[in-house]
């Protein structure tokens, strides 16, 4: 008897869990779209979530230009909003349905962007980034809003991420990315606009599991070097982060995207230029758009002398800046205080020098010079090299009583120490130990910091004229 009831009991609760779940309305937004976020101005965006199946879902924004849409069998359903002009007034957005509500609040018209890489545009305050630490210490702009994407990994794309809008202060901005942070904040005060910063990075990760499985599936060469690679057998795919931290960001509007990433693709640096490449298109073609994209040339970092890989990579990184339509290269080698420590301790010169690129390339503001001088060319007369230069306006600089990193070679292609003499904005390079020099470099190594500068302070990129 007492079985009997226990069982008749069981399953009345089960009935009534049943019934609950039927007659509990579904209205659910994805977590890239609440309180306190920014949405891109005076564009179309998409805002999308889930309700019951075949139900119709009203969008109405507080300035105006109610839509509705209708959720699929899938329970997914999206609109396409327009957005007025950017404006600190805070804003509000109601979703409906005919058994469901839900309005979110201070949300602000401005500017958005996206923050992804690795540890050096993930380290924040926390991580003794001395700059940000500086920074929490003083008024913050709370038109600055902070999203910050939870790391994480999945075979497939998804369609939500972890993360919450918060409003810009010393708590909120304690562990996000400090160059996310500069850089913003530089956006913020130029343009006089509240600013949306979404933070997507992941220390240690390697480009591939940023690119899309299927972009990459098709280049061999690609897939064998990683399935090479000890992290590829640990959990990490091709794809993996951006399946779980791009894709489910892929509707939101963003003004452009900033990266900082390459330190973990050293181990395979002459393949890095065409993945970083592809990395970029596939995420414009996601995005649905020619998202503008600013990155940072990896700063040097050398724990024993004589290394090439990060001279390879930071290469390639040039590579893609001088190919691809669109991307800048900020050079970071003067604001290193320490080259034995892969994560420098100081980002504001970063950040700023990645929304110098924005601030000029995108909204067409006047701002200090933000394109660095890089190699041309070099001509070899009898015992010299005359190296020129694109972005050398108004000549070079050294700060020094010599020029450091100059090397020389001849056909032995045997590099030995040179010296170099400013000529203008061209450079004249020789070594008494070659006669008849073949080909010339410049802070080729993993670790050259350099003191050859232009005439706006900003460093010359590492180069070499032997390169395939």
């Amino acid at each position: 008897m007492k079985t009997m009831k226990k069982l008749l009991l069981a399953g009345a609760i089960c009935l009534l869990t049943a019934a609950t779940a039927l007659a509990q309305p579904i209205l659910r937004l994805p977590s890239a779209i609440g309180d306190h976020m920014v949405l891109q101005a005076d564009t179309t965006v998409r805002l999308h979530g889930w309700a019951d199946p075949n139900t119709t879902v009203t969008v109405a924004p507080s300035w105006g230009g109610e839509v509705t849409a209708k959720a699929g069998f899938d329970t997914a359903w999206a609109v396409e909003l327009r957005t007025p002009a950017a404006s600190a007034e805070p804003h509000s957005i109601t979703f409906r349905t005919k058994k469901a509500e839900k309005t979110i609040d201070d949300v602000l018209i401005g500017q958005v962007w996206l923050c992804s890489g690795q540890s050096n545009m993930n380290w924040s305050a926390e991580h003794g980034i001395v700059d940000m630490q500086e920074e929490l210490t003083r008024p913050m702009n709370p038109q600055i809003r902070l999203f910050t994407v939870t790391k994480n990994s999945s075979v497939y794309p998804q369609d939500d991420c972890e993360g919450c809008w918060q409003v810009c202060d010393a708590e909120s901005a304690r562990w996000f990315s400090a160059v996310g942070y500069f850089f913003g904040k530089r956006l913020a005060s130029e343009l006089g606009q509240p600013v949306g910063l979404v933070n997507a990075s992941w220390g240690g990760t390697p480009v591939e599991i940023w690119t899309p499985a299927e972009a990459m599936a098709g280049n061999a060469e690609m897939v064998a070097a990683w399935e090479k690679y000890p992290r590829s057998r640990q959990g990490w795919r091709i794809g993996s982060a951006y399946n779980a931290m791009i894709a489910p960001l892929l509707k939101t509007a963003f003004a452009g995207a900033i990266w900082y990433q390459g330190e973990a693709n050293k181990r395979n640096a002459e393949l890095y230029g065409a993945e970083f490449r592809m990395m970029i298109e596939s995420w414009r073609r996601a995005f649905g758009g020619q998202l503008p994209f600013y990155f940072v040339q990896i700063a040097p970092y050398a724990r024993t002398e004589g290394g090439i890989a990060g001279a390879l990579v930071r290469e390639q990184q040039a590579r893609v800046a001088a190919a691809v339509p669109g991307t800048g290269m900020a050079v970071v080698a003067d604001l290193v205080d320490d080259v034995t420590n892969i994560h420098p301790r100081y980002k504001k010169g970063v950040g700023d020098r990645l929304a110098n690129w924005a601030l000029g390339e995108v909204y067409g503001r006047t701002v200090s010079k933000y394109k660095h001088a890089s190699f041309r060319s070099a001509e070899f007369k009898r015992s010299a090299v005359i190296v020129t230069f694109d972005n050398a306006e108004g000549g070079l600089v050294c700060r020094g009583k010599r020029i450091a990193g100059l090397e020389v070679c001849d056909a032995s292609m045997e590099f030995v120490p040179a010296e170099g003499r400013i000529d203008g904005d061209k450079l004249v390079v020789r070594s008494k130990r070659v006669a008849h020099p073949t080909a010339v470099r410049y802070c080729f190594s993993d670790g050259a910091t350099g003191n050859l500068f232009d005439a706006a302070g900003l460093p010359v990129a590492p180069f070499r004229s032997d390169a395939d």
